[in-house]
C-alpha cells in the first residue's frame, strides 16, 4: 500500500480549509505537513487543518511512512491513546507491542528504586502509562506519566506531581467546579460584611507592608530622572531565554488563529500539537505581549537577534 500517496491526498483535501479555525464549525487541530523531526519548518505553507479523526489518521501513515523514526512512532502511539479518537484493533495493537518493545529495553524500569504508576488513582486523576523522561537539574531524570482525568480530558505529569502531597487532583476542572459553585448563594460569605474589628484587624496587618516613600510626592527634578533612566534602558524579554524567543514568530502564528486565550490555554493547545509538556508559566510574559499588539516580525529588536543566530548556526555549519 502506498502511504505516502494517501498522505499527500489527506493533507491536500484539509489544505483549502486555510488555519483560521473560526471559519469552520467543528473541532480543528494544526498539523505540520513535514514532520519537524525530519526538517519540516514552522512556516505557514508547512501547517494545515486538520479533524481529530484526520489528525489521528496523518500520524498513523507517517509512522507507516518512516517506521524507524522514533519520534513520529511516539506521536502516533499518543495520538492512538486519546479518548476522543476510534482506535482501529490491527493498528493499535502493533502500536502497543512496539511500545512494549521499547519499555523493556530500558533498563530504568529494572532498577528498584523506579516505581510503576498505571492504574494510580489521584482525585479525578488516573494513570494510564508511562510517557518518557524529563531531564532535571545536575543529570538527573523523573519519569512522566499519561493520565486520564474524569472529565475526559489526557494529561501529562511528573512522578513529583502524583504523589499525595502534591496539589494535582485534576486536569484544572476540579478548581473550576468548586469555583461555580462558590457564586452567589452558595458562597459561605453572600449577603454577610466584615465586622468594625474584622476591618481593624486587616487594617493593622497590612501596616507596615507599604513602600516606606509612600504618600511622598516625588520632586519634578527627581521624577525627571526616572523617565530619562527607563528611556535608556533598553529592556527585551529575551535577555535570560533565547531559544524560546527564537520561535516567537512560530507562538504568534499558532496565538492569531487562537486569540483571545489564556497562556494556560496557550500551554494546552501547544502541548496537544507537540506532544509536551510544557507548563503555562513559560508562555505568560509572550501571551501578554501578543495581546498587546506585538509582532515579532514587525519588532526590529527580535528580527535582528533571528539574523545573528542564523548567521552564528550558519558560521558553525
Amino acid at each position: 500500500m502506498n502511504y505516502k500517496k494517501i498522505y499527500d491526498a489527506l493533507v491536500d483535501k484539509a489544505k483549502p480549509r486555510g488555519l483560521d479555525k473560526s471559519q469552520h464549525e467543528g473541532y480543528f487541530e494544526i498539523h505540520h505537513i513535514v514532520p519537524r523531526s525530519i526538517g519540516g519548518s514552522n512556516e505557514a505553507d508547512n501547517l494545515v487543518m486538520f479533524t481529530a479523526r484526520e489528525h489521528f489518521i496523518a500520524h498513523i501513515l507517517l509512522w507507516k511512512i518512516y517506521p524507524e523514526d522514533s519520534n513520529l512512532f511516539h506521536a502516533a502511539w499518543m495520538m492512538s491513546n486519546r479518548t476522543l479518537t476510534n482506535r482501529n484493533s490491527k493498528v493499535y495493537a502493533k502500536l502497543r507491542e512496539q511500545h512494549a518493545t521499547i519499555l523493556s529495553t530500558r533498563c530504568e524500569f529494572n532498577n528498584p528504586s523506579f516505581k510503576d504508576l498505571v492504574g494510580l488513582q489521584k482525585g479525578r486523576l488516573k494513570v494510564l502509562e508511562f510517557a518518557g523522561w524529563t531531564n532535571q537539574a545536575k543529570g538527573k531524570r523523573t519519569s512522566t506519566w499519561l493520565c486520564e482525568c474524569s472529565c475526559g480530558e489526557i494529561v501529562t505529569l511528573g512522578a513529583k506531581e502524583l504523589t499525595p502531597k502534591s496539589q494535582y487532583m485534576s486536569c484544572g476542572c476540579y478548581k473550576l467546579d468548586m469555583m461555580k459553585e462558590a457564586v452567589g448563594e452558595k458562597n459561605h460569605f453572600f449577603g454577610k460584611k466584615h465586622s468594625d474589628e474584622s476591618k481593624e484587624k486587616m487594617r493593622l496587618k497590612k501596616l507596615g507592608k507599604s513602600p516606606i516613600n509612600k504618600g511622598v510626592p516625588m520632586s519634578e527634578e527627581t521624577r525627571q530622572k526616572v523617565i530619562q533612566s527607563l528611556s535608556e534602558l533598553k529592556r527585551v524579554p529575551w535577555v535570560k531565554d533565547v531559544e524560546r524567543w527564537l520561535l516567537a514568530d512560530y507562538y504568534f502564528s499558532l496565538w492569531e488563529t487562537n486569540k483571545e486565550i489564556t497562556a494556560a490555554q496557550f500551554s494546552t493547545l501547544y502541548n496537544k500539537l507537540h506532544n509536551d509538556t510544557v507548563n503555562p508559566y513559560y508562555f505568560n510574559t509572550m501571551v501578554k505581549k501578543f495581546k498587546s499588539g506585538w509582532n515579532p516580525e514587525k519588532d526590529l529588536d527580535w528580527r535582528k537577534l533571528k539574523q545573528d543566530h542564523e548567521e552564528e548556526r550558519d558560521n558553525r555549519t
